[in-house]
């Protein structure tokens, strides 16, 4: 540009005078001069304008003669003539480098679209109709015909359900898998007792006489670890208000009294919730962390405050928040009432689901509000969804019976009930319609465990004898079934003993087996053989052939439960009726302890990392551990 400007200047554009050869001898020294000053700034087109101009002025027109030049900046330039004095070298202008050219900005992976949950539906053998199946529904004591759900429910499918360390409910989750929660050594075979908390008794209400004493079948504790900004406002004793670290253990017992346990100590952490009524089933915990307690009551009194009921309480201050299906619930169809299942909570929807013995199956929207920084929790429930059903081997002089003491199993939109008289259903919980229902012969006491698959999942599950007995005896079975659409993929039978106090079959609900263990599902009968008889099995879940089998000391209904090491070895914990712990290898099957605590033990166990609680019949608590 500073060139053009100098020919600018040197050449008018209108001139038409012929340039003598001394002023274009002038003019081509004074651009070479600028050539040579710009020739550090790597300029080499310079020469080439030079002599484009030398030749264009040449070539103009002659008109009149040269007048002297007068242009004085040019004359300044051109009269410069070097001295003897040396010429202070030029500033070095930095060579301008080459402007890199941008790569271009990548094009962004549009964000993948949530792979849909897959779609449960019914196949031929599995209709509803095929057995009769049909359900009513009432909201807020009105009838029903159509239904759909304003919040929306799903449950996720990877078994994640709690946002917090622990153990919230029965069987772990909504799928049900494994009451356990962290990693243990590798066991070489030590089994210590920590500690050991007296429980009580409490009088049998409408079921009979007698007593209820500790805890008894399911009896699945709670297990997990408060944030600090929680345990601030929940009503603990201060010193675990204080302490970091440490793992609640929440019973809720057939005494009627919810215990509040140090895992490490068995020291209380909070005064006793005493309720007056029964609980056999697991309690549960919201999955969202927040300090609430759902319960079930085993039995009911004649009087008002002992009638069963589902019920939610604060863990702030022990309030109760809401209640459902208060002995009689006038729309089931069935008069006995408890709550034996472990109450699920779908947290984005606030939903909780509740199966009924009496063959109701209730969902609530709660409208919980926690402030957590305020330390205030309210709920405010909308009107309770209530669906009953029957079917074609029920009602009347049956000895089949409606109701679930089984908990629900739930994934996606749905959710999977197991009943007394041997139905498996699955229902599409934004529309409480039924999918598909198959028929497992007899009642069901155990909860399905689910199996994610791709594009799907399995549940494995097995039913007791009870209505199909023979002079005491019958088949009992463990199945697995596709959760979609309830076919039956395999099943195992073997001959059990029942009588009117020992149920034989399966009262003990599945593991499935992960990391080691994967390719496996265990499970254990009662009374194979004899009434006091007990066996656990390992089962390929792909072909339902079994992997091993041990026979057991008696018989049990307790659940067991698998434990991992940081490596992923995995190992099993069952205890049968009498009080025998077994410690097994879970691949094998081998037993590589046991521990006889000599108290009747129906409930099952539950673990965070190599701490393990359980209670017994016999009125104690016991703290485990293994190493």
């Amino acid at each position: 540009m500073r060139i053009v400007d100098a020919n600018r200047d040197l050449v008018p554009r209108n001139s038409s005078r012929f340039l003598p050869p001394y002023l274009v001898m002038k003019r081509g020294l004074f651009l070479q001069m600028r050539i040579r000053s710009l020739a550090g700034k790597g300029v080499f087109f310079g020469t080439i304008l030079v002599f484009s101009l030398f030749f264009a002025c040449q070539k103009t027109t002659v008109s009149a003669p040269e007048p002297t030049p007068s242009p004085e900046p040019i004359i300044a330039v051109l009269t410069a003539i070097p001295t003897d004095r040396p010429t202070p070298a030029p500033t070095a202008i930095p060579v301008p480098t080459d402007t890199p050219t941008p790569s271009p900005t990548p094009t962004p992976s549009p964000t993948p679209s949530p792979t849909p949950d897959p779609v449960a539906h019914a196949i031929e053998g599995t209709e509803p109709e095929t057995f009769g199946y049909r359900t009513a529904l009432e909201i807020g004591g009105t009838r029903v015909s159509d239904f759909s759900r304003e919040q929306t429910i799903r449950f996720d499918m990877t078994g994640s359900y709690a946002a917090i360390p622990g153990v919230v409910t029965l069987r772990g989750g909504n799928l049900r898998q494994n009451p356990t929660y962290g990693t243990v050594p590798e066991l070489s075979g030590k089994i210590e007792v920590v500690w050991s908390k007296a429980t009580k008794s409490l009088p049998k209400g409408v079921s009979g006489s007698g007593s209820w004493t500790g805890n008894g079948w399911t009896g699945q504790c709670l297990m997990v670890s408060w944030p600090e900004a929680t345990r601030r406002v929940m009503n603990l004793y201060d010193e675990y208000k204080e302490k970091d670290g440490w793992v609640e253990v929440i019973y809720a017992s057939m005494d009627g009294n919810v215990y509040f346990l140090d895992a490490e100590t068995g020291k209380a952490t909070r005064d006793v919730l005493s309720i007056g009524m029964p609980f056999k089933g697991a309690g549960a915990l919201d999955p969202r962390g927040w300090p609430i307690l759902y319960v079930g009551s085993g039995d009911s009194y004649e009087n008002e405050s002992g009638k069963a009921r589902a019920m939610a309480y604060s863990l702030i201050d022990f309030s109760r928040l809401w209640e459902v299906g208060k002995a009689k619930d006038g729309f089931a169809l069935r008069s006995w009432t408890a709550y034996d299942s472990s109450v699920l909570v779908d947290a984005a929807s606030d939903t909780a689901l509740i199966p009924g013995e009496n063959g109701v199956f209730y969902t609530l929207h709660m409208n919980t509000q926690y402030d957590e920084e305020a330390g205030t929790l309210t709920m405010s429930p909308d009107p309770v969804v209530k669906q009953r059903y029957t079917a074609r081997r029920l009602g009347g002089s049956s000895a089949f019976a409606y109701g679930y003491e089984s908990s629900a199993v739930a994934f996606g939109c749905y959710a999977v009930l197991c009943d007394n008289a041997g139905y498996i259903r699955c229902i599409d919980l934004n529309t409480m319609e039924t999918v598909w229902v198959q028929d497992l012969v007899d009642d069901i006491n155990s909860t399905p465990a689910f199996e994610p698959t791709d594009g799907g999942g399995c549940l494995y599950i097995g039913n007791t004898v009870d209505a199909t007995a023979q002079n005491g005896k019958g088949i009992s079975s463990f199945y697995k079934l596709d959760a979609l659409t309830g076919e039956i993929l395999w099943q195992y039978d073997t001959e059990v003993t029942t009588t009117s106090h020992i149920t034989g079959g399966c009262m003990s609900s599945a593991i499935l087996g992960e990391q080691s263990l994967d390719g496996l599902v265990f499970t254990a009968f009662a009374s194979t053989g004899s009434k006091s008889g007990g066996r656990m099995l390992a089962f390929d879940t792909e072909t339902g052939e079994i992997a091993w089998e041990i026979s057991l000391g008696s018989y049990t209904w307790c659940s067991p439960l698998a434990l991992y090491s940081a490596s992923g070895r995995g190992y099993l914990v069952i205890f049968d009726h009498t009080g025998v712990m077994y410690l097994l290898d879970g691949r094998t099957g081998e037993t590589i302890a046991t521990r006889a605590f000599s108290e009747n033990i129906e409930a099952s166990p539950c673990a965070f990392g190599d701490l393990i609680v359980i209670g017994t019949r016999s009125r104690h608590i016991w703290g485990i551990r293994v190493s």
